[in-house]
């Protein structure tokens, strides 16, 4: 059960709440620094959600993509629940100033009031975690548009592409419903015991468990991050240089090849900073949990302002992804498909230039008594015009295909024909 906690009524009917432990909340001061900083921090999330707005309104002359809506929607949700989270840690602390004093002072404290403290304590934890859920959804769905990107730069292959996209979506879904009912559990369990109802051991538990499942999903994101990363460079890189070798002049093919891959070299190193500072984040509460545990120690104080910075960090990340991965990444794409559309051109183009040159050669070098061909510069659909003839045949002129009225007659009549 929670420590040194009993409810009692007064000769009145009036509920109290007995703490007969000081250290119950935390110092004042302790609780003033904190609301300090959290104001500080929510000054700078308003700050980002300004920026985002101004983005946005720059951005409205260009018609952004599905995908790119998508990835501004996320992102706002990501900052409005850091937000409230914050909210929610400045009114709670607020409260445990009101607490403090009052059992400083010696007087009671009403049931009503402490109940408040529960509900608050329970509602930042909850929103807490449920950020960070959505911190995992927007690596998820990051690391869909850079498999797509890649794709389409030719780096990946349609069906490896689309099987990667498939799991991550399954596993992202997993995840966040897991870490849904699972936080629901805790925040419940963190709730009964500050009501002195469930003691402490189903907190660790459940606490443990959470650790366990963002930690796995925390090793896949970085593992994948760094594959694909690895794959997708070296197949830009190689398939830009094959590219420029054929199409871009010597001493501009390196800068080529540099301004292809950075936009997808520059997305892989924001998802591996997001990765890190999640990363960062969870060794943070782990430490705290093993020193504090308790509600009012100035550890748990120090998680939740680590925890507001890199969730700041990782908001900073996310918005700077915009113009690499949407920008850049596309007229990079548009570069590659542009000149890889040319190589197919002059390649098509050479092949019928050489079964041009063969054909000839065969009529040149063909026994007489063998059927020729006779290339007449008429278009038929597009194509030089081919007519058979045999040695006893009649010449060109005896069939009168020199003459350019026939010879258009003619044309005209295997058009219709066709």
């Amino acid at each position: 059960m929670a420590e040194h906690i009993n409810f009692y009524k007064d000769e009145f009917g009036r509920n109290f709440v007995n703490i007969t432990s000081l250290d119950h909340f935390a110092p004042i001061g302790v609780s003033g620094i904190s609301i300090g900083i959290e104001f500080g921090f929510l000054a700078s999330f308003i700050a980002c959600c300004v920026a985002l707005v101004s983005l946005l309104n720059h951005l409205k002359k260009i018609r952004l993509s599905t995908n790119a809506k998508k990835f501004f929607i996320l992102n706002s949700v990501f900052m409005s629940i850091q937000m409230v989270n914050i909210v929610v840690r400045i009114v709670s602390d607020f409260v445990v100033i009101e607490l403090r004093m009052k059992m400083e002072e010696g007087f009671h404290i009403t049931k009503a009031l402490y109940v408040v403290y529960a509900l608050l304590s329970t509602a930042s934890d909850y929103v807490l975690l449920l950020s960070f859920v959505t911190l995992f959804v927007i690596i998820s769905y990051v690391q869909t548009i850079f498999l797509n990107s890649s794709y389409r730069a030719k780096a990946l292959s349609a069906k490896l592409a689309n099987n990667l996209k498939k799991g991550l979506y399954v596993i992202t879904g997993l995840f966040s419903f897991s870490m849904f009912i699972i936080v629901s559990v805790v925040s419940l369990f963190h709730f009964l015991h500050l009501m002195d109802i469930l003691p402490q051991t189903p907190i660790t538990i459940s606490n443990s468990v959470i650790f366990a499942v963002v930690s796995c999903m925390l090793v896949f994101k970085a593992v994948f991050t760094l594959w694909s990363g690895i794959v997708v460079i070296k197949a830009i890189k190689r398939n830009t240089h094959r590219l420029s070798i054929a199409h871009i002049e010597p001493l501009q093919q390196k800068g080529f090849v540099k301004r292809q891959v950075n936009p997808f070299l520059i997305t892989i190193l924001l998802i591996s900073a997001m990765v890190l500072s999640v990363f960062l984040h969870i060794v943070a509460g782990g430490v705290a949990t093993l020193v504090g545990g308790s509600e009012n120690t100035v550890v748990k104080i120090v998680w939740q302002v680590s925890t507001s910075f890199s969730v700041l960090v990782c908001s900073s990340l996310s918005m700077s992804m915009f113009y690499p991965m949407f920008i850049h990444a596309e007229e990079a794409i548009k570069t590659m498909t542009f000149y890889n559309n040319k190589t197919t051109t002059l390649k098509t183009a050479r092949e019928i230039a050489n079964s041009n040159t063969l054909a000839s050669s065969f009529a040149d070098t063909s026994p007489h008594d063998e059927p020729q061909e006779l290339m007449i510069n008429g278009p038929i659909n597009g194509q030089d015009a081919i007519v058979c003839v045999s040695p006893t045949s009649p010449s060109a002129d005896d069939l009168g295909l020199s003459s350019p009225s026939l010879l258009s007659n003619h044309n005209d009549s295997i058009n219709s024909s066709i």
